[in-house]
């Protein structure tokens, strides 16, 4: 299924053979949807099969940070699969839901294979599996829960039986490395609370739970794996 164009067509003989069209809006001026569906490691209940909601808190207790199912937001990036891999296309403050579905406009002139690229705010930058999809249509679906190598070089992390993108890069350098470790470790002597990056899970404090989020993906070597930067996986990792 193609793109909807706008046409304007005129009979200017006596048959159907002498028809004129006038092409008012192209394909490409036309928005099309992906209807994408990911979990993130640190919000994932593994009781409910759901994403926990963020909440936000203060000295006088916590709340949740957003309306409805929105559990946070995430931004959806559009890169073509060849070299230098530019980014073509975005989209911010995308709202995912609790069962981890989000739908996002993309313009129509986005017509060719793209990888789709999530970044969250203290997540991994996750792209789509090797080859990139298909946007030659105007809706495109893609599911990152239902197989590690929906994720380029398998990046995902299995949470019962589903995948989730891994969470722990406070600091946003491609890799959960000491400095992130270090950040909520600090944040969690400090008892910090509120909507904050050290806050792994989401229950809006900085607790043992986080840090052990963070500290056990450390351990493992987890980063950011991509056709730029394809990661090396430290010795020893079990990722």
């Amino acid at each position: 299924m193609t793109p909807y164009r706008t046409v304007v067509s005129a009979f200017t003989g006596s048959d159907a053979l002498h028809k004129t069209n006038t092409l008012i809006t192209s394909a490409t001026s036309h928005n099309k949807n992906l209807n994408l569906n990911l979990f993130l490691e640190g919000l994932y209940n593994s009781s409910t099969g759901l994403m926990n909601k963020t909440r936000n808190a203060d000295e006088n207790g916590d709340w949740e940070n957003f309306p409805g199912y929105t559990v946070d937001t995430l931004s959806i990036l559009f890169a073509q699969t060849v070299e230098p891999y530019n980014i073509i296309a975005s989209a911010h403050g995308v709202a995912v839901n609790t069962n981890g579905s989000c739908r996002i406009s993309v313009p129509g002139s986005v017509n060719q294979n793209c990888y789709i690229v999530v970044k969250h705010r203290n997540s991994v930058e996750t792209w789509s599996k090797i080859g990139g999809e298909s946007f030659g249509g105007s809706n495109v679906n893609y599911d990152f829960t239902n197989s590690s190598n929906q994720a380029y070089g398998n990046d995902l992390k299995s949470v019962g039986s589903v995948f989730a993108i891994f969470t722990g890069d406070v600091s946003m350098d491609v890799y959960v490395d000491v400095v992130d470790v270090g950040d909520v470790f600090n944040k969690n002597l400090d008892g910090s609370y509120g909507y904050i990056l050290e806050d792994l899970n989401g229950d809006g404090y900085v607790d043992v739970v986080d840090v052990g989020m963070v500290f056990n993906n450390n351990l493992d070597g987890v980063g950011m794996n991509t056709p730029i930067n394809p990661m090396k996986k430290v010795q020893g990792s079990k990722h």
